[in-house]
């Protein structure tokens, strides 16, 4: 409640501001199946293995496939957000646009959340660390811990950064009205000024002519290439975000429905006793279900502005 409260109270509506950037039909018309389809993949197959993991908790027999299967998921979905992540941060290198550094107290709100949030998964998944690696036998559940807790780690940074930068950036310039107003404007004063300086002979008009038409037409073709370029970067940005969203949900909605994986192995429990593992996780497990609602929240606010 008092993060909603900070984010909407005081905020004014501009009716004259327009609240579509840059290049508008082109991107928003434009549907992220790339980004929806994957998307619904994780969440689809996530859903399953949660009532998978749920019926092999009330089954010992089925207890340790139940376990392992859901750490795969697990290892596989935070692999492919890493590079989703990766992706994005790469297009942003890629696709110079001034950054705004303004000060925005919604905007520092956001990012102080996500980093104060992320400390709770980085906690959780140190401590899991030491314990597997101080483990013998290792076992399978315990590789899959602990590729698990470091691929937790990488990833929670990566969309820090990700999301960070995102927040910073400037909606992006109409660059068909700027480019056309200065590919025209200049065309023109050379065609006039030309034509000013022309002859009456005929080859004399061809010839001062055309060196602006052929001026003209190149400008044109960097014009196009160049808007090709940037509405691809776009559509791409936007199944990122789409697929980030989708995978935030579903790692925000099977914790917050009662999964605890790492409680169900035992292997952390042994290693540090039931009681000091518990304060662990339930200092820290809420930090973590906090951060995929906030994170999620971000990424779709990014994607409606791209």
């Amino acid at each position: 409640m008092i993060y909603i409260m900070w984010k909407n109270v005081g905020r004014q509506i501009d009716e004259n501001a327009s609240f579509h950037h840059g290049l508008g039909p082109g991107v928003r018309q434009h549907i992220p199946l790339l980004g929806l389809f994957s998307g619904l993949g994780v969440l689809i197959t996530g859903i399953v293995m949660f009532i998978l993991y749920e019926v092999g908790r009330e089954n010992p027999q089925k207890n340790w496939l139940s376990l392992t299967a859901f750490y795969y998921f697990h290892v596989i979905s935070l692999f492919l957000m890493c590079l989703a992540n990766l992706v994005g941060i790469v297009i942003f290198r890629l696709d110079k646009r001034n950054m705004d550094n303004q000060k925005n107290p919604s905007r520092t709100l956001d990012m102080a959340l996500l980093l104060l949030a992320t400390l709770g998964q980085y906690g959780i998944s140190y401590y899991s660390i030491i314990a597997m690696t101080s483990t013998t036998p290792f076992i399978l559940l315990c590789g899959l811990t602990l590729t698990y807790s470091l691929l937790m780690i990488i990833q929670h940074s990566l969309q820090n950064a990700f999301i960070i930068e995102g927040l910073h950036r400037l909606p992006p310039a109409n660059l068909l009205n700027t480019h056309q107003g200065t590919s025209h404007s200049r065309p023109v004063e050379q065609h006039d000024s030309i034509r000013r300086r022309s002859t009456p002979e005929k080859e004399s008009r061809l010839s001062l002519t055309s060196p602006p038409e052929n001026a003209r037409m190149s400008r044109r073709e960097t014009l196009s290439q160049h808007i090709k370029s940037h509405l691809k970067k776009r559509k791409t940005m936007k199944d990122v975000y789409l697929f980030l969203f989708l995978c935030n949900l579903i790692f925000w909605i099977m914790p917050a429905f009662g999964a605890r994986i790492r409680f169900d192995t035992g292997l952390e429990v042994n290693f540090y006793g039931f009681s000091m593992w518990a304060i662990i996780t339930n200092i820290c497990l809420p930090f973590g279900i906090f951060y995929r609602m906030h994170a999620a929240a971000s990424l779709l606010e990014l994607y409606s502005m791209a």
